[in-house]
Parts: structure tokens; C-alpha cells; sequence
């Protein structure tokens, strides 16, 4: 098979797009989050791109009573600015680029690492907005105690988060976009409870494929999630953990299809998980050093992730004590 250049570009941007099929890190943040559409056009740092939301006013009247006014539509603005350019730069030697066209199981486990570490740095970006400087503090919950015994979400707590989240008329039966996500010790501290786990409260066969794959069922509509990410506080030993319970409109992350290379240099555009990714080769020739020559890859995206719907979750959090 031909080794030429864009067969090769090809071949590892094909790579990187089947990636998703198996590809597995752990961003429950991510996978939560809303994900507005990608604009068709390339974007550059710094550009915004506009979501405008629309809004009927007046209310419903009984028109045997009074007479029918005409309400406005109305929209406003939320405009997400591209600020961040998360990027990752790699080396694959010579020997390998060569044997890419012809094996291209030989490096995907390098590009899964790279990939995962791409994952991973945009779920934490979203874990870090959920705190209680970004969402409202009415209905946050301060949790109390001292040791191991402060380490710990209830059911009870649970139950009062969903009921504050109900009151603000969020629509928290909405499977599939609400959710809870924890560190895995408060989850795992879960997994340990009868109030989460008891069959008399959650079912026979419920409780038996909890105990098989260690998920926790939906809590009222609300699907139980951990993710190492979760926001840590303070120092070891004393150790703080936040808890979030959030619609998935909480927060929105916009991607955009990044510029290509001013230079002229060669690029390919793949999509991982429905990101899209800017992949920039750059031969070194290595001159005057061991190692040899290497063809280096720049992966990049453009994005930006905010608070959106501040009345969409509620926080909350462990002492540090």
C-alpha cells in the first residue's frame, strides 16, 4: 500500500474518528452537559457565537371575563465567546509513521491516550462550574459532621435537592437530562447505603444488577453519576466534596470547527465523540540529537462552557473537617 502524505493524514484522522466506537473515559460532566450546534463555518479565538432564546409575555386570561391582550415575543441573547483552545502535541517515529497505512491498529492505543486526555481536560473545565458562586445558593446544601462521618450524602439530602429543583418548576422527570453526579467515595458510600440499595425500596431485580455492575438506579428520574473530576476541596486529610443535581441545561458548551493553519501547512478535521478536532502534522528532522526523526501531531478544538440555566441545579457540598 502506498505510504504518501495524504494517505497517511488520512489514515490517522480516520484513527482518531473511530476512536468513538470504543473509546470509554470516564466525563460524566460532559456527557451531561448541553452541547449547542456546531456552527458550519470556520471560527477563530475570541469569536462569539450568539444563542438567542425566545420568550412569550402576559399571561393566560379567562376571556369570559376579561378581554384577550396580545402578548410579544420576545428574545435575548446569551452570547458564548470561543476563548479556549484546548491542544496536544505528540511525536510518532518514523518506523511507525511508515507501518501507519498498512497497521493502523499499531498506534491506536497512543491515540487513545491522547484522545482520553483531551476528554478528560474538557469535562473538568465543565466539573469546575458547578459551584455555588456560578448556581444559586437558595436550596444549596452545606452538609455537616467531623471524620468519615462528614463525608457523606443522604438520601435524605437527595430527596431535599430534587425537592428544591421541583420547586423551581425545572423539569427534573425529564429522563435522560437530569442527574446527580458525585465523587466515587460519596457514590461509593452510596453503593453501601440500604436507603440506596435495599431491594424492599428499590426492587428485587433493581437491587441484584446494582450489586452485579455497581450502577445505582434513576432517584426519582434523577440518574446517580460519579466522576473523579468532581470538585475537591481544601487538604489531605480534610477534604471537601461537592455534589451536583442538575437539569442538563445547567450548563452549555460551545464547539466550533477551528481555522485551518494560516501557513499553508497541511491539516485534517476529525470528530470524536462529536468534537470536532484540528489535527496539524510537522515533520523534525531531529538534526544533531538522538532519537531520530519524528512526525509530530498538534490535535486542537475551540470551545467555550458556561453557566446557562443558574436555576437548573442545586450544590452540594461536604466540610472539610
Amino acid at each position: 500500500m502506498a505510504n504518501d502524505f495524504s494517505t497517511f493524514m488520512n489514515t490517522v484522522a480516520a484513527r482518531f474518528s473511530e476512536l468513538t466506537s470504543y473509546l470509554q473515559p470516564h466525563a460524566a460532566f460532559l456527557s451531561a452537559t448541553t452541547m449547542n450546534p456546531i456552527p458550519d463555518e470556520y471560527k477563530q479565538v475570541n469569536d462569539i457565537v450568539k444563542l438567542n432564546i425566545g420568550a412569550v409575555g402576559g399571561s393566560v386570561v379567562d376571556h369570559a371575563a376579561s378581554a384577550v391582550t396580545t402578548a410579544d415575543v420576545t428574545t435575548s441573547a446569551t452570547n458564548i465567546q470561543l476563548t479556549k483552545i484546548p491542544t496536544k502535541t505528540f511525536k510518532i517515529g518514523t518506523y511507525e509513521a511508515s507501518r501507519l497505512s498498512d497497521s493502523p491498529g499499531l498506534l491506536d492505543e497512543t491515540f487513545k491516550i491522547v484522545m482520553t486526555q483531551m476528554i478528560e481536560y474538557l469535562n473538568g473545565q465543565i466539573a469546575a462550574l458547578f459551584t455555588t458562586a456560578n448556581f444559586n445558593t437558595a436550596g444549596n446544601i452545606a452538609g455537616t459532621g467531623t471524620g468519615a462521618a462528614a463525608d457523606v450524602l443522604s438520601h435524605a439530602d437527595v430527596s431535599a435537592m430534587w425537592g428544591t429543583l421541583t420547586a423551581r418548576k425545572v423539569p427534573i422527570t425529564d429522563r435522560g437530562n437530569t442527574f446527580i453526579v458525585t465523587h466515587p467515595l460519596i457514590y461509593a458510600k452510596w453503593l453501601d447505603d440500604a436507603d440506596f440499595t435495599k431491594a424492599t425500596s428499590i426492587g428485587d431485580e433493581y437491587a441484584s444488577q446494582m450489586r452485579t455492575n455497581g450502577n445505582l438506579f434513576p432517584l426519582n428520574g434523577v440518574l446517580p453519576l460519579f466522576d473523579s473530576q468532581s470538585i475537591v476541596t481544601g487538604t489531605s486529610p480534610n477534604l471537601g466534596y461537592t455534589s451536583a443535581m442538575f437539569h442538563r441545561r445547567a450548563t452549555i458548551t460551545q464547539f466550533a470547527i477551528p481555522q485551518p493553519p494560516a501557513d499553508g501547512r497541511a491539516y485534517k478535521y476529525t470528530n470524536v465523540m462529536g468534537i470536532p478536532f484540528l489535527i496539524v502534522p510537522f515533520y523534525d528532522t531531529n538534526l544533531g540529537s538522538t532519537g531520530g526523526a519524528s512526525n509530530q501531531f498538534t490535535i486542537s478544538t475551540l470551545y467555550n462552557t458556561i453557566p446557562f440555566r443558574v436555576d437548573h441545579a442545586v450544590i452540594h457540598t461536604t466540610p472539610t473537617t
